[in-house]
């Protein structure tokens, strides 16, 4: 189980949107949705960025070796700083109702700055 996650960019201001790719380097078909954690670098810890992002509810798969391009949107309230991407995927394709949750997920993310605009 891996996956890789590369931004088109690696800086961005407030209220922008950047592409990033999902690569599948693993064996088995991974299942994700449009949804993203945002965290914010604070000294040498992580933590969640202050900041609401809506996401649609839809559903991709990705075959082993496959690569799909999405798109990452950085609200207007996300102060300057260092930023990670952090997206969760898993192997079955009914892992993300909550009641049946016990397939491990596969996490990925990505690092970029956002900068004042």
């Amino acid at each position: 189980m891996a996956a890789e996650l590369t931004p088109a960019q690696t800086s961005i201001t407030p209220g922008g949107r950047f592409r990033y790719e999902v690569h599948n380097l693993g064996d088995q078909w991974l299942f994700f949705g449009e949804a993203y954690a945002l965290e914010r670098q604070r000294d040498d810890a992580w933590e969640p960025c202050p900041c609401r992002v809506i996401f649609r509810a839809w559903a991709a798969n990705l075959p082993p070796g496959g690569r799909r391009e999405l798109m990452a949107y950085v609200p207007d309230s996300a102060p300057p700083g260092h930023y990670r991407l952090v997206k969760e995927m898993c192997e079955k394709p009914d892992c993300y109702a909550k009641l049946t949750r016990r397939d491990p997920l596969i996490t990925a993310s990505f690092e970029f700055d956002v900068t004042a605009g």
